[in-house]
This record gives C-alpha cells, structure tokens and sequence, in this order.
C-alpha cells in the first residue's frame, strides 16, 4: 500500500535589517506533518512588486543545513524576483536556508517552495 502524498506549496517571509542582510529557513517541521519533502522549485521575491528589479537589487544564495560554501544548492544576482526548478529531498530536520545580501533595509523577502511531502 502506498503511502498519500500531499503537494508541497509553503513560504517564509522575512525583513532586510539595516544592513539589507536577511536569512529565511524552511524545512519539514520537526513535530508535525509529513516527515519527507521533495523540493522541486524554489523562489525568492521581494514581497513589494514595485521594489522587484529596483536598486539595489539584492543577490540570495540558498543553501541545504548550513550557509557554508559545501552546502550552496543554488545562488541568483536577482534575489528580488527568480526561481530555479530542482530535486531536493529533506528529511525533517532539515532546512533550506536563503542568505540574501544587498537589499534595501526594510523590504520583506520571501523563500518559496514546492513539490511534495511524503512520510
């Protein structure tokens, strides 16, 4: 018997401090819902339609457990509005993380992902 599968479509949206810096994690909850993901676009926006493309435009990195330079997933110079299809899976515990570096102090960004979840 196989086991159900649930689509996958969740965010997390956070502030640029003073410095235009912000970091987003997103993962499978450590105690609740299904304990797999398989992560097949991921997203970056800048939640100010108006802000997209406008100077300065931030740079996001995404990364899997760690923003070290061994766990980049992948990385855009347009950290107000990409996308990049991919085959991820998570395991609960572990996370995305996007690191965005350069955005105006205030604008709310946004990690975005998609695919399934599974036990």
């Amino acid at each position: 018997m196989s086991t159900p599968v649930q689509l996958l479509n969740d965010s997390v949206t956070v502030t640029a401090d003073a410095a235009g810096d912000a970091e987003a994690r997103i993962g499978p909850d450590s105690a609740k819902g299904p304990a797999r993901w398989t992560v097949t676009r991921v997203a970056v926006r800048n939640e100010e339609p108006s802000r997209r493309g406008q100077s300065p435009v931030p740079t996001c990195n995404v990364y899997m457990d760690n923003a070290g330079p061994n766990d980049l997933v992948d990385g855009t110079y347009d950290g107000s509005f990409d996308f990049s299809d991919c085959s991820l899976q998570l395991q609960r515990g572990q996370v995305l993380i996007a690191v965005w570096a350069g955005a105006q102090a205030g604008d709310r960004l946004t990690l975005s992902v998609t695919g399934t979840k599974g036990n």
